[in-house]
């Protein structure tokens, strides 16, 4: 586990105990009640989230993909009511849908001329007034939803566009009493997150999703 002397002293980063991957760290407010925590306590939980990731990376370069879970309530399986994230690297790939949606743009691209697969999914969302754009996030209502009223966010970088947006969204589904939430987050492969500059082949791999779900 590695600290963060850095972190603000109203959060806490902490080792899991029944750890899924060689990295996987907890982080989470003092703050118990999820329903109502501030924007500037999500942001401070974010920021130290990726700061986490730069962390590992520096340690150990193998662990590339950077992967974050935050399960509201046991109904969306959390085990604690207790908000927090769970974050961890993986050496080799993301996981689940967020990996078939990574091949399936790159293949995307491969077929149309290098066409971006998600600058696609966001006008076809528009065009279908599914989509709202805050700055350089943008969030819509999947039109292929793997449980009722899916968001999810795409951007290029991590910044305070997506920050608000993410926050909203989430106060959006608590506003109207829905409080069980399941939802994971792919940000770029740490060369790419490292530095932005680097050589990438393939510039769909370049994102960072976020996927929220309600529960009855």
């Amino acid at each position: 586990m590695l600290f963060f002397p850095e972190a603000s002293p109203a959060l806490l980063p902490a080792a899991n105990t029944f750890k899924y991957e060689g990295y996987h760290a907890l982080v989470f407010p003092f703050h118990h009640n999820p329903w109502t925590i501030s924007k500037e306590q999500f942001s401070d939980m974010l920021a130290t989230t990726v700061k986490w990731f730069h962390r590992v990376y520096a340690e150990n370069l193998s662990y590339r993909y950077p992967h974050m879970n935050w399960d509201s309530l046991p109904r969306a399986s959390a085990s604690q009511v207790h908000p927090h994230f769970q974050i961890s690297m993986n050496p080799v790939r993301y996981y689940g849908q967020i990996e078939h949606t990574r091949i399936v743009a790159r293949q995307y691209a491969q077929k149309n001329d290098g066409r971006n697969y998600f600058s696609d999914l966001v006008k076809v969302h528009a065009a279908l007034g599914l989509a709202v754009v805050h700055g350089e996030a943008v969030a819509i209502a999947s039109l292929t939803p793997k449980k009722e009223e899916e968001i999810v966010i795409l951007t290029r970088e991590f910044n305070e566009d997506y920050i608000h947006l993410f926050y909203c969204v989430f106060r959006s589904f608590f506003k109207r009493r829905h409080y069980a939430i399941s939802s994971a987050t792919a940000f770029p492969s740490m060369e790419n997150f490292a530095d932005p500059t680097s050589d990438d082949s393939c510039s769909n791999e370049d994102f960072i999703s976020w996927t929220s779900k309600r529960y009855e």
